[in-house]
């Protein structure tokens, strides 16, 4: 019964959690920077970089060494404004951002 009651409160605090990362996740979207050339080795450049494009933000990846550029998130502006194809290049960029985050927390 014991290991019952630790599991459940395992399982609502790992939802709370996920939850938590998605809000998260949805408040900031990344994108890589289409002006920055090269490997992306300090934050100043990148972020200069993404300012011009109209970003509020930019960092390097840790492994991939991409400029990625951040801004707040208004998905339903961002749609009529400049369509689905860059929601899906951003999606990847998260992916490829969350892996990369994975793979350095292991």
């Amino acid at each position: 019964m014991a290991r019952s009651l630790c599991f459940m409160a395992f399982a609502v605090l790992a939802m709370m959690l996920f939850i938590a990362y998605e809000v998260q996740a949805q408040s900031t979207c990344k994108a890589e920077s289409n002006t920055f050339p090269g490997i992306c080795i300090t934050k100043p450049p990148c972020r200069k970089a993404c300012l011009s494009e109209g970003f509020t933000d930019g960092k390097c990846s840790k492994i991939l060494r991409r400029c990625i550029c951040y801004k707040p998130c208004v998905f339903d502006e961002k749609i009529t404004k400049t369509g689905a194809e860059t929601l899906a290049e951003e999606a990847k960029t998260l992916a490829a951002a969350l892996l990369e985050e994975e793979i350095m927390d292991n």
